[in-house]
């Protein structure tokens, strides 16, 4: 097995792999690091009564050419949750910074229900570490 670490540029081409005396001319792939980060959002309908506390389950995975990665990979991450009034329509947003991944796959944010809830929207952002651009 040849393992090639990722490169700062997707680079095609030609390579002779030699092996007890037989060489090979095979094709070249290196890839460049790609992450994909998804998470899931988990809240309880039943959890959003007026002046109440709710509490929202956010389960990460970041993943890079489809393997899961770990978690450790991430520098900064926030959410963002945006309550509307169903009477006014005026958008009241609370948000979460300095959210800890480490040694727990699931983290809970809790925010309290304002009255006449229409709508809620749940938005995260991350910061991750790409090992081969040293950012």
């Amino acid at each position: 097995m040849i393992l090639i670490p990722y490169g700062n540029t997707i680079i095609y081409g030609k390579a002779v792999l030699i092996n007890k005396g037989i060489a090979e001319l095979s094709d070249f792939y290196q890839k460049t690091e790609n992450y994909i980060f998804k998470s899931t959002f988990n809240l309880q309908h039943e959890s959003l009564l007026m002046g109440k506390n709710a509490s929202m389950i956010i389960t990460p995975k970041l993943t890079l050419h489809n393997i899961e990665c770990s978690l450790d990979l991430i520098k900064k991450c926030e959410v963002r949750i945006t309550m509307k009034s169903f009477i006014d329509d005026l958008p009241m947003t609370k948000v979460f910074d300095n959210i800890d991944f480490h040694g727990s796959k699931d983290i809970v944010v809790n925010f309290q229900v304002p009255p006449n809830l229409g709508s809620l929207e749940a938005v995260i952002n991350v910061e991750f570490t790409n090992l081969t651009q040293g950012i």
